[in-house]
């Protein structure tokens, strides 16, 4: 299981909007941030999925609500929060979620969730939860870990996976 991710801000500054503007599937979005985080998703998934596990249709279809690609091939979860999109692809189905973890009422938070009043234990449980949803059943494996600081990351598979589960920085060209 690997997972790409990337800064929003970084990848403007690289990449031009008319050009990321070809990764939008047509969906109508009133909230710009919301978009960028759309098309950066589509973006990531598109160019990982062609130069890393050598996709060549990268049309991304529905199947409910869960993104795959129409030729098949490997499986894929996105997910954003804040400045980081990320996306994790995996041969077996995949759910995966990212939070920024910032400062709140843990206490309150412990009590309603029955979890410890801890900034780590509430955004582990919350991206779990958050990465079961986007795997549509109950794990069978899961994946949780801090990166870029401060930032909490759960991937989810319906499968156990055999590999590592590597965490990548996507450095568009």
């Amino acid at each position: 299981m690997k997972i790409f991710y990337l800064n929003i801000n970084e990848t403007l500054k690289k990449i031009p909007l008319n050009e990321l503007q070809k990764y939008s599937d047509g969906r109508f979005y009133q909230n710009v941030e919301k978009y960028m985080e759309h098309i950066l998703g589509m973006y990531i998934v598109k160019n990982i999925g062609s130069k890393y596990y050598n996709i060549e249709d990268t049309t991304v279809i529905y199947e409910g609500e869960k993104p795959v690609f129409a030729s098949g091939g490997i499986n894929f979860s996105i997910s954003h929060s804040q400045d980081i999109v990320a996306a994790g692809f995996c041969e077996n189905n995949i759910g995966i979620d990212i939070e920024k973890m910032r400062e709140r009422d843990f206490e309150k938070l412990a009590k309603r969730y029955n979890i410890p009043p801890k900034k780590e234990d509430f955004y582990k449980f919350w991206t779990n939860y958050e990465a079961e949803i986007k795997l549509g059943k109950p794990p069978v494996q899961k994946f949780s870990k801090i990166f870029e600081t401060d930032y909490m990351l759960t991937a989810a598979s319906d499968t156990p996976y055999n590999s590592e589960v590597k965490i990548v920085k996507y450095l568009p060209d």
